[in-house]
Formats: structure tokens, sequence, C-alpha cells
């Protein structure tokens, strides 16, 4: 089997995998979101949302692994974890800088009391959690790329 159908192969499997993971997590066709009951709280997530989260956690250890094993010989798994890579740091990054920005509550003491508002949203730790894996995302970008076209350098050079 070439490599490239191997490559599909593999893809098509990850794709059903996902589907069906999405869906044992409780989202079909005819639902648009789904609720998640943490506490006293809902939250609802788009459809189309989670289902990209159970790719990229489907997809993403996966083709780590796929590289790893075969020490980043793999042209095109390389580029596929550099995608999904690029995307997941996209995510992060965006995704931290919207809960940074947004994220705020108020605390209701009792009605004679003053609201006080917590600062930095609640988040403690959280903002600087994320952004530090956004910069190993980065780093892992940076170096899976490199040694990607320096082998394919190496290649065309034979």
């Amino acid at each position: 089997m070439k490599n490239y159908q191997k490559e599909i192969v593999w893809f098509v499997v990850l794709c059903l995998i996902s589907i069906l993971l999405s869906f044992y997590m409780g989202i079909g066709f005819g639902s648009h979101s789904i609720d998640i009951n943490l506490h006293d709280t809902y939250f609802l997530v788009k459809s189309n949302l989670f289902f990209f989260i159970c790719c990229m956690l489907v997809f993403y250890p996966v083709y780590l692994v796929r590289i790893l094993i075969v020490r980043l010989e793999n042209l095109i798994a390389n580029c596929i974890f550099l995608i999904l890579n690029f995307l997941l740091t996209l995510v992060m990054v965006f995704g931290t800088i919207f809960q940074y920005k947004l994220a705020g509550e108020t605390i209701y003491p009792p009605l004679s009391a003053v609201p006080v508002e917590v600062k930095n949203g609640g988040l403690g730790n959280f903002f600087y959690i994320s952004i530090a894996i956004s910069l190993l995302l980065i780093a892992l970008e940076i170096f899976i790329a490199r040694k990607t076209l320096a082998k394919n350098s190496i290649n065309s050079k034979k």
C-alpha cells in the first residue's frame, strides 16, 4: 500500500472515530448544542464546536504518537500533524484571549452590602497555564517543521 493511501485510511478511520465519539457524547443530527451541567451552572456548547473538540482529542494524540514512532520520517503524517498543531495553537490562543477578556463575575453578597467584582475573572493561574501550553505548542510546531523541511531537502537532493 502506498504511503498516501495509508494516510487516507488513517484519516478516514480517525474521522469515523471522531463522529462516533461525538454521537456517543450526545450530539445527534437533530441537536444543535450540548448541555454540560457543572454544579449549578449550565454550559451550552454548539455541536460543530464540540465535534471540532472531539476531532482534536482523537487526531492530535494519534498523529503525535505516529510521527514520534517513525522519527519524523513520514512527510504526509508530519504535514497533517503540523496542520493539527497549528489549529490547536490557534484555539488555545484565541480561547485564552476570549476567556481572559470576557471573564468576570460579580459575587452578590447579602442585599445590604455592595457587590464585589472579582479581579482576573476568578481565573487564577488558568491564564498563565494556557499561555504556557500555547508556547509549548508553538515550540513543537517549529521543531517538527524544521525537521520535516530538513528531511525533505535531504530527500530532494538524492
